[in-house]
């Protein structure tokens, strides 16, 4: 499932920013550069601040018969 939508975002990346560049190169490529720029640095901060659920983070207990 996870790559079904890594694919399905690389492809509307390409045409999204495909499409901006048609018009007017240079204020295209600005343009996604600055949408780029605001993604990574929101993404960066909900890394860094979302918290991951207790029972993911909590070490395995080992069970031995």
């Amino acid at each position: 499932m996870l790559n079904i939508f890594r694919q399905l975002g690389g492809a509307l990346a390409v045409a999204v920013y495909g499409a901006l560049i048609t018009t007017d190169f240079l204020h295209g490529m600005r343009v996604g550069l600055t949408i780029s720029t605001v993604l990574l640095l929101v993404m960066a901060a909900a890394a860094l601040t979302l918290k991951r659920p207790a029972e993911v983070t909590a070490p395995m207990k080992e069970t031995r018969p």
